[in-house]
């Protein structure tokens, strides 16, 4: 279930790619694995990303490789959103740096513990 679901994402390869060119580890978090864990099924238009490190250049390549804009949600915290349109529809990718030295330790990149 998964795996298909991470197939239809708009975009991932394309964050994947960024990732592994940059040397970056990205966590996809938050509501899409949680409807995935509930077998709820749905479109999905909005997806959140914790990153290692240099959160702006991610950011800043995956803007420019989709042609879209980004904008800073909260620059101390390091959390910023791409936001692609495409098809008539609007997608919401949101990037949070992580927090900790370890994902375990931060598993809510966008919540400081």
């Amino acid at each position: 279930m998964l795996t298909n679901t991470l197939k239809k994402i708009l975009y991932l390869s394309t964050l994947s790619s960024i990732a592994k060119q940059k040397k970056i580890d990205l966590w996809l978090v938050g509501g899409v694995l949680r409807d995935v864990h509930l077998y709820r099924k749905k479109e999905y238009f909005d997806f959140d990303f914790c990153v290692e490190k240099n959160v702006v250049t991610v950011v800043k390549e995956f803007s420019k490789k989709t042609h879209s804009k980004y904008i800073v949600l909260d620059q101390a915290q390091g959390s910023y959103r791409v936001i692609v349109k495409k098809k008539g529809k609007v997608y919401s990718y949101d990037f949070t740096l992580m927090r900790g030295k370890e994902l375990k330790k931060t598993f809510r990149c966008g919540i400081s513990p």
